[in-house]
Parts: structure tokens; C-alpha cells; sequence
């Protein structure tokens, strides 16, 4: 596998590639993969504190907070709460939909991680954002803009309606309140009906893992 090589030579890997790695070791067990992804956390903790993109951190927050079921580390629950803050500081200013979809999603994951942080307080916050999101960006037929309460109206990329989806699909998860799981589904609509839609790789990765989620529902009984 060309990651493992690639931490082999000590390289820096993306939080997406370790994250990727991470779960396919909690699937599998692969020792290998268990030694590569653990001598690579001890060098990610300082680049996800310095990592200056809110969509990046976003993305080392969910690594180290999924990374807390491989190690009991301290230092992973201190970066995660420090990324967590930092996240949710930005959040009364942001304006980019699809960024700020990442870091709501990414913080109400965090919240299952026993000892990060409280969630009965933190929930509530993330999901009151991305209510703020919503309000400022969506308009029904018409998706996501790339930007809340933008001037006018006009639908965004690819980005900002996945990210979106996935925060309320998270939000559902987290609350059972229908209409976000709805209203995840009205917006990969089109990603449905066109999978090669314009997005970039990691775009169509997300899309597929919305999808997967949408169709694990839909395989619910209850739901």
C-alpha cells in the first residue's frame, strides 16, 4: 500500500489519507497498518494545531478523535480539544457554507468521544450552526449557496451541498429530527442522478460516504 510506504519514509500524510487508514486498520486489526498509523499520529499532533485551513482541521479533529479508540494517548484528546475550541470560536463569523458545514460535522462527531468534551452542551451549539448554515444558505429547489446570507441566491458547488448533507445526516444522528436527514437527501439529488457531476476526488469520496449513509437509513426499518 503505497501510504504505508509512504509513512515508511517518513513522509507527512493528510488527515483524510490517515483517517482512511485508521478505519481500515479498526476494520481489519492489520497489525501493520496498527504500527504504521500510530507512529504517525505522534508527528500529526502538531501539524493538526498548526494546520490554518478550517476544512483541514475539520478533518484532524475527526482523525484524532476516531484515533481515541486505537490509543489512549492524552495528547490526542488534548488536540482534539483544542481543535474543537478553535472550531467552534470561528463559528458566530464564518461564511463559506462548505467549510463551515466541515467543522459543525466534524464537532458534533467529536462530541461521542468519551471525556473530550460535554456533549450535552456542545450538541446543542453545533447543531444551532448549522441551523445558522441552513437559514442563511439554502433555498428550497434550489440547494446550497457557496456562501451565508450571501446577496442573492445562487446555487453553490459540489462542496456545499455534500459537506452540508453530511452535517445533517450527523445532526439526525444526533438529535432524530427528520427533516435533516430530508433535507441531506433533497441535496445530493444530484449527485444521484449524475455520479461524475463536477467535484474534485475527494469531493466524490465524501459524496459516495453521504450516499452509503442515505442508503443504510433507507435499509432501517424505523426510519
Amino acid at each position: 500500500m503505497r501510504l504505508l510506504d509512504a509513512i515508511a519514509r517518513e513522509e507527512p500524510l493528510g488527515a483524510s489519507a490517515l483517517t482512511f487508514l485508521l478505519r481500515h486498520y479498526l476494520a481489519t486489526g492489520r497489525e501493520d497498518l496498527g504500527e504504521a498509523i500510530g507512529g504517525a499520529l505522534a508527528g500529526a499532533l502538531t501539524r493538526g494545531a498548526e494546520e490554518p485551513d478550517v476544512t483541514a482541521r475539520a478533518e484532524w479533529l475527526t482523525l484524532f478523535a476516531e484515533a481515541t479508540a486505537l490509543s489512549d494517548d492524552e495528547r490526542l484528546l488534548t488536540a482534539a480539544a483544542a481543535l474543537v475550541a478553535g472550531l467552534r470560536e470561528e463559528w458566530p463569523s464564518a461564511m463559506q457554507v462548505a467549510e463551515a458545514a466541515a467543522s459543525v460535522d466534524a464537532c458534533l462527531r467529536a462530541a461521542d468521544v468519551a471525556g473530550l468534551v460535554d456533549p450535552r452542551e456542545l450538541v446543542p451549539a453545533a447543531i444551532d450552526q448549522l441551523e445558522r448554515i441552513v437559514g442563511g444558505a439554502y433555498q428550497p429547489g434550489g440547494g446550497m449557496a457557496a456562501t451565508i446570507h450571501g446577496a442573492a441566491h445562487a446555487r453553490g458547488g459540489a462542496a456545499d451541498q455534500i459537506r452540508p448533507a453530511a452535517a445533517l445526516l450527523t445532526a439526525f444522528e444526533r438529535s432524530a429530527r427528520l427533516p435533516y436527514s430530508m433535507l441531506a437527501e433533497e441535496l445530493v439529488q444530484p449527485a444521484r442522478r449524475d455520479p461524475s457531476a463536477p467535484g474534485d476526488g475527494v469531493i466524490t469520496c465524501e459524496a459516495a460516504r453521504v450516499l452509503c449513509r442515505l442508503a443504510a437509513l433507507h435499509a432501517d426499518q424505523h426510519y
